[in-house]
């Protein structure tokens, strides 16, 4: 072989060589930095993100803690778990108290739902506890007596603790001058929300 083609073999190898490692070594790492600038790019986004949230966590703990109150101040205001005998006994009992008989009762499954209390004066719904979240019992209770103790016995369920009367309705007088009354209530059942 002539010097000639040896110089050319050897210049055809180094380029071949350089090729080589700009192929296979420089463009692999310029991707690789690329991809790492792409992903610090998005780690310091969700930095970002976080050092919103941690600077949102008072007032996280200040929305924990009132729901903590509001959770506290509907459970005062709650009945036990009571069957439906013990419910029968709470509600019969205020009825007798007021000096009306009852002649009717009926107590509908318990469930999950929101209360908004009935204004006796007001003839609608006004207040409310709940938001959805609360254990109910939908109570019926038919009583005769006067308007008077009707309205009254209404009036000292609204005002009751987990009591609240949805609705009243009157029926028409009895021949002994008696009133019949529909008293339509919901009452607030302890370990409300899950």
């Amino acid at each position: 072989m002539s010097e000639k083609n040896k110089n050319t073999i050897i210049i055809a190898a180094i380029a071949l060589l350089i090729f080589g490692i700009c192929f296979l070594g420089i463009k692999p790492a310029f991707t690789s930095l690329q991809e790492t600038k792409a992903t610090n790019q998005e780690l310091s986004a969700k930095k970002e993100e976080m050092k919103t949230e941690i600077a949102a966590l008072p007032t996280y703990k200040t929305q924990l803690d009132t729901a903590k109150a509001d959770y506290a101040q509907t459970t005062a205001r709650a009945f036990d778990d009571l069957s439906n005998d013990k419910i029968h006994d709470e509600v019969v009992g205020m009825a007798v108290k007021q000096g009306l008989e009852v002649t009717n009762f009926s107590v509908a499954d318990v469930t999950k739902g929101s209360i908004v209390a009935y204004s006796v004066n007001e003839g609608n719904g006004v207040g409310g506890v709940g938001d959805g979240a609360v254990q109910i019992a939908d109570v019926s209770i038919i009583v005769a007596g006067s308007k008077d103790k009707i309205v009254a016995l209404a009036d000292y369920m609204n005002k009751a603790e987990g009591i609240y009367v949805s609705s009243l309705s009157f029926g028409e007088d009895g021949t002994d001058g008696a009133t019949a009354a529909n008293v339509q209530l919901k009452m607030l059942l302890a370990d409300t929300i899950d």
